[in-house]
């Protein structure tokens, strides 16, 4: 029996659907029994799929966790969505146009798109969806999502299959934004418990802490997917999930850092690049972060090619707040920017005024690859004179006191890219409700906002370099990896396709 050693590295990701599902090659035919070594192993009736964490909402709406996107945009479908090529292609809409000064976005939605409880998809119910998320319905009086509610001037629906969206300012990254799930007009009360979309699977159950499952949705109006129901488990230990995977009682697992054998007779590795990037992320309104010369020194004082090296062998090393994945937007120019150098970061403390520099970093608990890049980088700052406290805490209060209250001194997380550039330079504006970076920088915020509202994408891409120049130089971070996805799944498991933002597309998937 054959065996592989592998040294798997965690994937978070969010991401969305893509292109339609590819059926199965079909059986070869005409071979002689004498030549058939066994009888192919029977297809499951429920593929399981493993995570390595809970849902933070079942409301498409109100999901922020790259882990749980990736789920449930198998329930949920937008207007528009991605190919593995990262092409923004039509989803519930057939077309959409875009007025020239993009001030109007113009969505024809399809006939033939289904809710999960037997409704046609109409115009009223994507205005209900984006209202709600503006706060503008019965049952959502705040707004969910800033963005949307600061972008969106109206709403008018023309007819059951037309719908216009009026922008308050010329925006060429409003179409990325149309990837939120669609849900039935007034359902919102009620979404968050009982999920309702247009996806190919359906909602079936939800157990906290134990997964959700989903049954294939019959009256899809794309391909119909090979499995008929997918449950996904979570899995927080690498022995249990390798005892499930030998005895095929799972099939697909992505993983958190961790080394051990696996039966190459019935398992396989999938490695995959991500469009996220891992990082060491200051808050800049605590006292040592005001200051430019320990950010720099932070930044000289970490080996980041080391701790890809043992953690993550072939990751994409990061110098920017931007992904090479998306080689297009990324500003080359600024590669090795920080060189590892421990001396520089001792001056520049000393210059600062902070020679014995102490400051505690949140992690999540649920991601052990972090905690182990946590404590890679400690025993490095440690080099630089430079105390590194690990304080490690709950995703969702990660969530909590993090992402949205900004306590916090500094924090080590991955955060997953999107298909607009957008959506991930605008984090660390200064306007952004999100932004826990605390950062705030007028060159850095007027770029994006010109790049946002340019509609020559070639000029587009060079604002957005020029952002990352301006935050590389002002050391808005550390950057360090694009994480390599590690993948071990059954060999009868084909056809799972990647994207540059996380989603596990049940639609291609089939058992061979």
């Amino acid at each position: 029996m054959k065996y592989h050693r592998l040294a798997l590295a965690l994937a978070v990701v969010m991401l969305l659907a893509g292109c339609g599902g590819q059926t199965p090659p079909p059986a070869s035919s005409g071979e002689e029994a004498s030549q058939i070594e066994a009888a192919p192993q029977a297809a499951p009736d429920r593929l399981v799929i493993g995570i390595a964490q809970d849902f933070d909402s079942l409301d498409p709406a109100k999901i922020a966790a790259a882990g749980t996107a990736e789920v449930m945009y198998n329930i949920y479908h937008g207007l528009i969505n991605t190919t593995p090529e990262g092409k923004i292609v039509p989803e519930l809409c057939e077309n959409y146009e875009v007025s020239e000064d993009m001030l109007t976005y113009t969505f024809h939605l399809r006939g033939d798109a289904k809710f999960h409880n037997g409704d046609p998809v109409q115009a009223e119910d994507v205005a209900y969806t984006y209202r709600r998320m503006m706060g503008q319905t019965e049952d959502q009086k705040e707004p969910l999502n800033a963005e949307l509610a600061k972008n969106i001037k109206d709403i008018v629906v023309q007819d059951d299959t037309t719908v216009l969206f009026e922008l308050n300012q010329p925006s060429a990254a409003f179409i990325s934004l149309c990837m939120v799930g669609i849900i039935p007009r007034d359902s919102g009360g009620d979404i968050g418990t009982h999920p309702v979309g247009a996806g190919p699977y359906q909602f079936e159950s939800y157990s906290p802490g134990v997964g959700i499952s989903m049954t294939r949705f019959e009256d899809y109006y794309g391909q119909k997917p090979f499995f008929p129901a997918v449950d996904f488990k979570i899995f927080t230990d690498n022995t249990t999930v390798q005892l499930a995977l030998q005895r095929g009682e799972l099939h697909i697992m992505k993983f958190e850092e961790s080394v051990f054998s696996y039966d190459e007779s019935k398992l396989k590795l999938i490695k995959q690049p991500q469009n996220m990037v891992q990082m060491l992320a200051f808050n800049h309104e605590f006292e040592p972060f005001t200051h430019l010369e320990v950010r720099q020194a932070v930044n000289y004082a970490i080996d980041k090619q080391s701790i890809i090296d043992f953690l993550s062998p072939g990751s994409l090393k990061i110098d920017t707040n931007f992904s090479p994945v998306m080689s297009f937007y990324y500003n080359q120019e600024l590669e090795n920017f920080y060189p590892y150098d421990p001396e520089q970061a001792k001056s520049l403390l000393a210059q600062a005024g902070y020679p014995d520099l102490t400051f505690t970093v949140k992690v999540p608990t649920e991601y052990k690859f972090h905690i182990d890049t946590a404590q890679i980088i400690q025993q490095q700052l440690a080099q630089a004179g430079i105390t590194m406290k690990i304080e490690t805490i709950e995703w969702n209060a990660w969530l909590t006191e993090v992402y949205t209250e900004h306590n916090h001194e500094a924090t080590i997380v991955g955060l997953a890219g999107k298909i607009d550039p957008g959506s991930v330079m605008i984090r660390p504006t200064s306007g952004y409700n999100r932004n826990f970076f605390h950062y705030s920088n007028p060159e850095y915020d007027a770029l994006v906002a010109q790049a946002a509202a340019e509609g020559d994408q070639n000029r587009r891409a060079q604002l957005y370099k020029d952002a990352q120049k301006v935050a590389t130089q002002d050391a808005l971070l550390v950057p360090l990896m694009d994480p390599g996805n590690n993948l071990l799944m059954d060999q009868h498991v084909e056809g799972y396709l990647t994207y540059p933002i996380g989603y596990i597309d049940l639609r291609s998937i089939y058992w061979a």
